[in-house]
């Protein structure tokens, strides 16, 4: 996964100080897993949008569709966007993910962790 724990490793290397980090996808469980990666590292998000297309947030950069984006898009699926900081952060310890998602759809079932607002799950 591009924002893996290894990659963010990867990333620490060569990203400028003060950088973001940038995803656009169309990956659904890309765009949950990054927010949880965001959120259990203590990561600034600047932003999290889980429908960049439907809620006007794309900008003229964004808006720039990809072949696959456009597919998509025909479905009815939206796209979504993170951008989000390293903060100087280089240490990334694995975690598993699977069976935090598991674990927080458990609780979510049972009313203990709130549902993702319509602008994403942070």
């Amino acid at each position: 996964r591009l924002t893996s724990p290894l990659f963010l490793g990867y990333y620490a290397h060569i990203l400028s100080p003060g950088g973001w980090i940038n995803l656009k996808t169309d990956s659904k469980h890309l765009f949950g897993y990054t927010n949880e990666v965001v959120r259990r590292y203590g990561l600034p998000c600047e932003v999290s949008n889980a429908d960049i297309y439907g809620t006007g947030y794309a900008d003229e950069v964004l808006s720039v569709k990809t072949a696959y984006e456009k597919r998509f898009l025909e479905m009815g699926l939206p796209i979504t966007y993170t951008r989000f900081s390293l903060a100087g952060r280089h240490e990334f310890p694995w975690f598993d993910w699977e069976r935090t998602r598991r674990r927080r759809r458990t609780t979510k079932r049972h009313g203990w962790v709130s549902t993702p607002n319509r602008e994403g799950w942070l």
